[in-house]
């Protein structure tokens, strides 16, 4: 019913029948009257539904008074939310105070102030964002978690979406700007932001694998954050793959069930824990290179990624050698090549890439590829370690060579390996000494000099496996003499027997690729003729031979 004032000063307006009264009217002249935002009153004073107090709407919003928290105007904006949730009746309960200016850390069209009002339950807050008409609420633990972090000046911004249930019921959450804050009733309130955040949501959220957060993040440098979690802890190095076209960008964030320490060494983002030790490392404008150094490999290690992805992409395991990043028209527009082992050989390697979502599994197939693993190793006196790339553009385009067929082929589906050897210059180094050693290097000592470095500095840069395949395929593509004089039996001898202690002296040489280059010369220039190379059987990788001498 209407609230009838008695013994109180009224102000009437022309042409409208609606008085504005008492505490009501005072609000309404200290805010500016009719001049000020909320305008002519449009309705008579009311009682509230629970006889504790009476308001008063007006078109810009209401004047809500209350015998205890006292008379405070509310508008239309924050009307809507108070609304969703049962005005006074509800868990916001009436206002105790106006809304008042704030300032936050995310400045938007120069405008680096947002509002803010009080509840007897909670506060309703208006971001600068959407022209000042972004507005939540917020309350209890997550409200209180929120503000220790700094409220509206924290890394996370002002809220932009109303506390709400987790999709399990259990939970609530609030969004920000930059992130969320989770609560569970056994663990408290936890934020969550950057890519740790989007690599946990793309997992299922509370309903992922890792479940709910229960620690704050722990950022040990600006490229590196981890979180604990109910099912094990996410680590982040912030280092994301471009994709190429502006379509943003993807991250990889490191599993585990226990405890990781991230860290910085040079440009490599590093995780490490008991049982592995990752690296992240940038590599050209649309990749990053990993290396997983297994500790305490088991008969079957496995290796985990979780992937953060922009909205429209989604993994799908297309081939053996990679995961592909696939948009919504069905094109692969990235790839997360499926990593190789140790430096010099892959004979091991028997890898099937599993993918559950944005999960990707590198699983080790079987015993016997763990255990040759350990040996190799232990033999090259080297770690038990894999490497691989994750690429923002399409692995034809990330390879980028200009190839023969068979040659193409192989990089195609070792596109890892084939981009580190392109891209460190192998060929163009393997060229330059043999015109050096004698030009032009046909069938002599500079071909021979030629054929060593480019198979040693390969083997150097990538492994000896991929180097032989490397090589088997270059030589199918290029079967023929230049010069007319010897036949393709002769001159494809030669090559094989050259291209074996090449990838010899880059095993020997591992990671001295000034030695590589020099052994290969004085092997060159002390070359073997012979008329059948196809009949020698290169034994130790110290020799090399030629069908004529230049030099002598």
């Amino acid at each position: 019913m209407s609230f009838q004032a008695t013994a109180e000063r009224c102000q009437s307006f022309w042409l409208i029948p609606y008085k504005v009264c008492g505490e009501i009217l005072n609000r309404y002249e200290q805010l500016g009257g009719a001049t000020s935002w909320l305008l002519l009153p449009i309705e008579h004073q009311a009682n509230n539904p629970d006889g504790q107090g009476h308001r008063q709407r007006f078109v810009g919003g209401f004047i809500y008074s209350h015998p205890e928290v006292g008379t405070h105007a509310v508008a239309n904006h924050t009307v809507n939310v108070w609304q969703r949730h049962g005005w006074e009746a509800g868990w916001l309960g009436y206002p105790t105070h106006g809304e008042v200016p704030v300032q936050g850390s995310n400045s938007i069209d120069g405008e680096i102030h947002g509002w803010v009002q009080q509840f007897q339950g909670g506060r309703i807050y208006r971001s600068p964002a959407m022209e000042g008409f972004q507005v939540a609420s917020i309350n209890g633990v997550i409200l209180d978690k929120w503000l220790e972090l700094g409220g509206t000046n924290s890394e996370l911004g002002f809220p932009i979406a109303d506390e709400a249930k987790t999709a399990d019921g259990v939970g609530r959450f609030s969004v920000f700007q930059n992130g969320s804050i989770y609560w569970h009733p056994n663990h408290g309130a936890h934020p969550l932001s950057g890519d740790i955040l989007r690599q946990w949501s793309a997992a299922g959220y509370e309903n992922g694998s890792l479940g709910y957060p229960i620690e704050d993040p722990v950022t040990t440098s600006p490229l590196s954050a981890s979180q604990r979690f109910q099912g094990g802890y996410l680590s982040s190095p912030s280092i994301p793959v471009n994709l190429f076209g502006g379509q943003g960008n993807y991250s990889l964030g490191v599993p585990s069930l226990e405890e990781s320490q991230a860290s910085i060494e040079g440009a490599s983002a590093v995780v490490e824990n008991n049982d592995f030790r990752v690296a992240l490392t940038p590599g050209g404008n649309f990749d990053i290179n990993f290396d997983v150094t297994y500790k305490n490999p088991s008969t079957n290690p496995d290796f985990r990624f979780l992937v953060g992805l922009p909205e429209g992409l989604h993994l799908e395991s297309r081939y053996t050698s990679r995961v592909s990043v696939v948009n919504t028209e069905g094109r692969e527009v990235g790839a997360i090549v499926t990593p190789t082992s140790l430096p010099h050989s892959d004979s091991w390697v028997n890898i099937e890439p599993q993918v559950n979502g944005n999960e990707v599994t590198f699983h080790y197939a079987g015993t016997e590829p763990a255990q040759t693993m350990r040996t190799q190793a232990q033999a090259q006196n080297t770690e038990t370690r894999a490497s691989g790339v994750a690429v923002g553009d399409s692995v034809s385009n990330y390879v980028g060579i200009n190839a023969g067929e068979n040659e193409t082929a192989v990089c195609a589906n070792e596109p890892y390996d084939c981009a580190r050897v392109y891209r460190s210059g192998v060929t163009d180094q393997a060229h330059a000494i043999g015109e050096n050693t004698v030009s032009p290097p046909h069938d002599n000592e500079g071909d021979a000099a030629r054929h060593c470095v480019w198979q040693g500095l390969t083997t150097d840069v990538s492994n000896a496996g991929f180097a032989s395949r490397l090589a088997e395929a270059h030589e199918r593509d290029n079967i023929s003499d230049p010069n007319g004089v010897y036949t393709p039996a002769q001159t494809a001898g030669m090559d094989i027997y050259n291209n074996y202690t090449g990838r010899q002296v880059g095993i020997r040489l591992d990671g001295n690729p000034e030695a590589i280059k020099q052994v290969c010369v004085s092997y060159a220039l002390a070359a073997r003729v012979t008329k059948a190379p196809q009949n020698e059987l290169p034994v130790g990788g110290t020799d090399l031979v030629i069908l004529r001498s230049d030099l002598n």
